[in-house]
């Protein structure tokens, strides 16, 4: 196969994704990838649920995904894990906690204490932010006054705005937002942005240039965050 195509972003999550490589000054038409493989394409499909990426591997349907997961979840061989992505609680500035802490760093142990009343937006069951949530409350042995499922990143921003509640939000949607308080916890919580290919040994010159440009993209990405 001459072309590196069939590429998927999985999960209804702007995580780090195809449209960060395929656009920006460091883009597929601008990179050593691009001159050495000029025929390449890609065909990029959006929203897909995590059973549809073996079988469509298998197949030779699908190249490459990226998708989430929650550190509780199993990786198999095909994973690459790309980064860990923090999660923000994210908390209506009109909240009492953020007189109390006007910081931007929640200890874990105070949503027992002081979010024992709200009403928090939750992914659906299944998603990498409602595991790794689930998993925290469990540890803290909290359960929430009132949980709403909420089927949508954006959505859910715009409802903690709106002082619906709070939730937690990925780094990757994090954005400004005067009513709104981002809160890093401690520990951080976290969940897994992950690269999903067929095997390398199967994949040709092109998917192989491919694959390393990724993880070339994301190790630039860590060094200028760290400078």
């Amino acid at each position: 196969m001459k072309q590196c195509g069939n590429c998927v972003l999985c999960r209804k999550a702007p995580i780090f994704g195809w449209h960060q490589l395929l656009s920006g000054d460091r883009n597929l038409s601008k990179t050593k990838f691009h001159k050495k493989h000029p025929e390449a394409f890609f065909d990029i499909t959006a929203q897909v649920e995590l059973y549809y990426l073996d079988s469509e591997i298998q197949k030779g349907n699908l190249d490459f995904a990226l998708i989430s997961l929650s550190p509780f979840d199993h990786l198999d061989s095909n994973m690459q894990i790309l980064r860990e992505e923090p999660l923000f609680l994210t908390v209506p500035v009109s909240h009492p906690y953020c007189q109390r802490n006007p910081g931007d760093v929640m200890p874990l142990d105070d949503i027992p204490q002081y979010f024992k009343d709200d009403v928090f937006l939750i992914s659906r069951l299944g998603s990498s932010i409602r595991t790794a949530v689930d998993h925290v409350f469990e540890s803290l042995s909290f359960t929430p006054k009132r949980i709403f499922e909420v089927n949508g990143l954006y959505l859910t921003i715009g409802m903690v705005a709106e002082e619906e509640g709070p939730a937690f939000i990925p780094l990757s949607t994090v954005c400004e937002n005067p009513k709104i308080h981002y809160y890093r916890t401690d520990p951080v919580l976290y969940r897994y942005n992950v690269l999903v290919s067929k095997p390398l040994n199967n994949c040709n010159e092109t998917e192989q240039t491919f694959y390393r440009y990724v993880l070339s993209y994301l190790k630039n990405q860590r060094e200028e965050r760290n400078r």
